[in-house]
């Protein structure tokens, strides 16, 4: 898994990738506590460390026990594409097109999934999911995605399947729409999840979840990180600095205008005057770039650093 971020189109080497963030290779403050503080997208953060910690425990289960659910062994990633995506959905409808149960009863997407009640999901250290659901065949209602009858050939019943019960709940929780946790998904991607998860709980019925939600945090989460990170000033500082600035160049400018209209020319030697303006507008200036940049010379060169709004909240947490 912590090659997969290498994988990524255009991501600067010299710059940390979330692989190496999730493994715990990098030091503080790089961390992703930012996702809930700043994004409020713990959830992407919870379904990519859950994913990696089912498909190590899927994948240690004898081998009589994962013959239930067939699949490869080896991680394909990829980077998600609209072609991929319909390839995949036309994969999983031929899939469910050519299933059926043995003794001739037809399964329903719609029937897949049951009410679940949201609690801790025991192992995952992020936040919360939903625990031991009801009966996967009481409820019909919740996931409104196509009643597709399966037909024709084998699969085993959905009790004989490996974590049955918690794929459901990761159902309920990130996939169910309107749930509180509901991951940021292109319907078709969700759509084909729920479909494959109907008969077979094999960790890639996910990979399509997990290289969309992977890639979102990779280019879009990790860098908007990085990038805050990065600065020696918070917010707070950042905005009085740009004040200034304002200000500054503001009065430069005021300067100069009143110079040029006030002091008479000739002699010429009194457009010298007009340099005073230079001064508050190059100052204002500066505020604004550092502003910009997020760096203060003055804290730089204590060596120190503010601490960011996260910080701030995790320390209040704690």
């Amino acid at each position: 898994m912590n090659n997969v971020g290498r994988l990524l189109v255009g991501a600067d080497s010299s710059m940390p990738s979330l692989a190496m963030v999730l493994s715990g290779d990098t030091c503080y403050p790089i961390r992703l506590v930012f996702l809930s503080s700043c994004e409020y997208s713990v959830e992407l953060l919870q379904f990519v460390v859950w994913f990696q910690d089912y498909r190590r425990r899927f994948f240690r289960l004898p081998s009589a026990t994962q013959a239930a659910s067939p699949g490869q062994s080896h991680f394909a990633f990829a980077i998600p594409t609209p072609a991929r995506t319909a390839e995949r959905a036309r994969a999983s409808i031929a899939r469910a097109d050519a299933i059926h149960y043995v003794d001739g009863a037809s399964l329903t997407y719609g029937s897949i999934a049951s009410k679940a009640t949201i609690h801790s999901l025991t192992g995952t250290p992020y936040g919360t999911v939903p625990s031991a659901l009801e009966s996967p065949s009481a409820s019909k209602a919740y996931l409104h995605m196509s009643q597709t009858t399966i037909t024709s050939g084998y699969v085993p019943l959905a009790c004989d399947q490996p974590f049955q019960s918690e794929c459901m709940r990761i159902i309920a929780t990130f996939l169910k729409p309107g749930a509180a946790k509901e991951l940021p998904l292109d319907p078709d991607v969700r759509e084909t999840a729920v479909r494959d998860l109907a008969w077979n709980t094999h960790p890639d019925a996910f990979l399509p979840i997990y290289e969309e939600i992977y890639y979102t945090l990779e280019t879009i989460s990790l860098p908007r990180f990085l990038a805050a990170a990065s600065a020696n000033i918070n917010r707070p500082k950042q905005l009085l600095w740009c004040t200034l600035g304002i200000l500054g160049t503001a009065v430069g400018f005021l300067l100069a205008i009143l110079l040029i209209t006030v002091v008479p020319i000739p002699p010429a030697a009194n457009r010298a005057w007009r340099l005073f303006s230079v001064v508050p507008a190059a100052v204002g200036l500066s505020f604004i770039y550092s502003a910009h940049r997020g760096f203060c010379s003055q804290v730089w060169g204590r060596t120190a650093t503010q601490l960011h709004e996260w910080e701030l909240e995790e320390m209040d947490d704690e």
